[in-house]
């Protein structure tokens, strides 16, 4: 081989090398981009979720506290007609954030055909009508164990959705990793075409 074809081979590789690299950039940036956004649709499904169940608890909880309160009130006092009230409006609340959750786990079950999703979300035991009847007509231990039971159950959705959202791959993107392999292939193609 004379001087002029190894410059043009080389020359021919590393123009195809150069637009290589710049369509694997364009992959890599193309495919980092759409996982980024399905993840980030993903972590809002959870987090909206996460947001309806905490609101839900402080909802039980204000929903008991002011039927308690309504039913320690003598009816005859002229503060039973705002406590009735105050409980008609926590039951419309309570009502609006079991909505608000049976919607958040519904986008977030769309979201994922993940099964163990929804197995996971299963084994937390919502907030049963009885419970909340229990710690409104019971003694003060019968709320304070609906108390716990609720924040048992939000730390355990909040580890839920912390596993779920953490990002398995670490902090540390793939790509650079990949388009350093891929200019260091060519280069090795390149160089052994000089060689030659």
């Amino acid at each position: 081989m004379s001087i002029a074809e190894i410059v043009g081979l080389v020359l021919t590789v590393a123009s195809l090398a150069a637009v290589g690299s710049v369509l694997a950039t364009l992959v890599i940036t193309t495919w980092r981009d759409r996982h980024a956004e399905i993840r980030m649709r993903g972590v809002d499904a959870y987090a909206q979720w996460l947001a309806a169940h905490k609101t839900l608890t402080r909802g039980s909880l204000s929903f008991v506290a002011a039927f308690r309160a309504l039913a320690a009130e003598h009816r005859d006092s002229e503060y039973f007609p705002l406590r009735r009230e105050e409980a008609q409006r926590t039951r419309a609340d309570w009502s609006d954030a079991m909505r608000e959750l049976d919607r958040a786990e519904a986008t977030l079950l769309a979201w994922s055909p993940d099964e163990s999703i929804r197995q996971k979300l299963t084994q937390l035991e919502g907030v049963s009508v009885e419970a909340l009847r229990i710690a409104i007509n019971g003694p003060q231990r019968d709320l304070d164990r609906l108390t716990r039971q609720l924040r048992n159950q939000d730390e355990r959705a909040t580890e839920l959705v912390r596993a779920a959202t953490a990002d398995p791959r670490g902090r540390g993107s793939r790509g650079p990793n990949a388009l350093a392999r891929v200019t260091a292939y060519t280069q090795s193609i390149i160089d052994h075409w000089a060689k030659r």
